[in-house]
């Protein structure tokens, strides 16, 4: 039996519209030669049926060739869904596009066999909600600082499935920094080797549970307590560079907010006391 080269996991709660369209994306791809795990949590919209229907296509003679394995369970959240789609992969490489995000053309899945990727991660470009392109860095760009304020962005990002194997799995007590904690984590501290690739790989929705506004309290908290665990000794500049930076947000909201023209006022008088 051939091996395979690539796993397609995606994973989908109570998002049946949003999963009908990451479907429907992996369905059209030209090169058909990968395995595609669907990680339902026990939806109870539409997501199961949206899954029936995209399986009986797949069986058809139009999609023949790629194979389909789906379960629809209660989990314990994305990171643990994550993982056990990890688990049930056989692919070399992995891609999580979970619902809603849909890979951006029908050649997606050409252009990574003709990358010929070596390397544990490889990202590639990114369409925002917003039309425009997210650039993947290069190698060299991957630093500390880089991980201080950005991450890789999964949905665009094949990763080596045996790095989870060597690294470890996905944090599953965080709620929506493990993806960025891994990558930073394999990056960072374990030297897990990484490319960039020149081609559009996902059109990303941008509603995600890591992505909302909702949860950038939760998503600090829990990246503190990464930097803790992993690099205790820059953990302690790392909080008083996030206080910084929130005095700084602060205090951009306080000079173009309700009260703006009296701190354009006061930067005024203090410019005119120094003579500028």
């Amino acid at each position: 039996m051939a091996k395979i080269k690539l796993s397609i996991i995606t994973i989908n709660y109570n998002n049946a519209a949003g999963l009908r369209r990451t479907l429907e994306s992996v369905a059209s791809q030209t090169n058909r030669d990968f395995e595609h795990i669907i990680i339902d949590g026990g939806s109870s919209d539409e997501s199961v049926n949206v899954i029936q229907d995209y399986v009986t296509k797949v069986k058809s003679e139009e999609l023949r060739g790629k194979s389909v394995i789906w379960v629809s369970e209660k989990d314990n959240g994305i990171y643990n869904a994550m993982n056990k789609g990890i688990r049930m992969a056989k692919g070399e490489y992995l891609l999580f596009l979970n619902s809603g995000d849909a890979l951006e053309n029908a050649e997606v899945v050409e252009n990574f066999y003709k990358a010929d990727i070596k390397t544990d991660i490889a990202t590639g470009i990114e369409k925002r909600p917003n039309g425009k392109f997210d650039y993947p860095r290069k190698e060299e760009e991957l630093c500390y600082s880089y991980f201080y304020n950005d991450t890789l962005l999964h949905q665009s990002t094949f990763i080596r499935r045996d790095a989870f194997e060597r690294f470890g799995m996905y944090n599953e007590n965080n709620r929506v920094a493990s993806d960025w904690e891994w990558f930073f984590r394999v990056i960072i501290k374990e030297n897990a080797s990484y490319e960039p690739l020149d081609f559009v790989v996902a059109d990303f929705e941008g509603n995600g549970i890591s992505a909302t506004s909702d949860n950038t309290a939760l998503r600090a908290e829990e990246r503190k307590r990464v930097h803790d665990l992993i690099v205790p000794r820059v953990s302690r500049d790392y909080h008083e560079l996030m206080r910084l930076k929130k005095v700084e947000e602060e205090f951009e909201f306080l000079k173009n907010g309700k009260m703006g023209w009296i701190m354009r006022l006061l930067l005024k008088m203090k410019n005119l006391k120094k003579g500028k």
